[in-house]
């Protein structure tokens, strides 16, 4: 939910940015409960077996490990490497304003949504979507608006190269992953 708040709210700055940051925290967070719930392994252990400690508590394993495991199989490719798109841009793009990116990412955002509340729901039961704390946002222009994607890719050329070469790297992925709704949500104009 916060970083819904953060999306939707009309005067936010670093709007990807706080995004990335709280989108993946709520995703280790689920991947954690999974593997607590199933009786797998989260803790990073020592070469003993032993939990590793940080500050006097168990550490967790790294996001991208926990995703791995709470999420196997083909039927999960989609969202792992839409997480994996969201821990990359994360770590691009944290402590930087880049508000070109906040139009560029929308596809990415959505699903992303659209899969934490499906596996919330799938894990947890209807009780614990989100949906029913959300109201719809309105929209001063749509997806569709001519200016909208018009300006796309000016915004896009006036990011730094790194996060270009990033998204450009995403662009060239296999064809069936990005149709793949878990993966990006595709608005055709």
């Amino acid at each position: 939910l916060s970083a819904l708040r953060v999306w939707n709210d009309p005067v936010a700055t670093f709007r990807t940015e706080s995004f990335s940051l709280h989108l993946v925290t709520a995703w280790n967070s689920l991947a954690l409960a999974l593997l607590q719930k199933s009786g797998l392994e989260w803790r990073d252990l020592e070469e003993d077996g032993s939990p590793r400690l940080m500050f006097g508590v168990e550490k967790a394993r790294g996001t991208a490990d926990l995703i791995v495991d709470a999420f196997p199989g083909v039927n999960h490719q989609g969202l792992r490497q839409n997480i994996e798109f969201w821990l990359k841009l994360r770590n691009r793009v944290a402590h930087r304003h880049l508000a070109a990116l906040d139009l560029i990412v929308i596809p990415h955002a959505q699903a992303s949504l659209l899969n934490f509340e499906t596996q919330l729901e799938a894990e947890f039961g209807a009780d614990y979507q989100l949906a029913g704390a959300l109201s719809v946002p309105l929209q001063l222009s749509g997806f569709r608006d001519p200016g909208v994607l018009g300006s796309l890719k000016k915004l896009q050329r006036s990011l730094p190269i790194d996060v270009q070469a990033f998204l450009a790297d995403v662009s060239g992925q296999d064809p069936g992953l990005l149709a793949d709704p878990t993966f990006k949500v595709n608005v055709d104009p």
